[in-house]
């Protein structure tokens, strides 16, 4: 529930690197309980934000909780309509 945030203290695991490190925000714990809802029924998610604003690693952390198996797909401005076809 996004009301239950509070600031506790964030504990980093020894030898995780750069990009394992997710430190949650108020911002993300809304946007989790969210996803979170979805992913549970099994509803397609599409994710669109400004490049490097975390939208991969919020959703591998809510994923890495999951016991459902699931297809990701990443796109790019470089990514052509047919690399998308032939991607799904």
């Amino acid at each position: 529930d996004y009301l239950e945030f509070n600031h506790a203290r964030v504990l980093i695991s020894q030898g995780l690197t750069f990009s394992e490190i997710f430190v949650p925000t108020k911002e993300t714990f809304c946007y989790s309980s969210i996803i979170e809802t979805f992913v549970e029924n099994l509803d397609p998610i599409y994710l669109t934000a400004p490049t490097g604003t975390g939208k991969t690693a919020l959703i591998m952390q809510i994923l890495k909780k999951s016991s459902n198996a699931f297809l990701m797909f990443t796109f790019t401005a470089q990514t052509s309509p047919s690399v998308a076809q032939i991607q799904l």
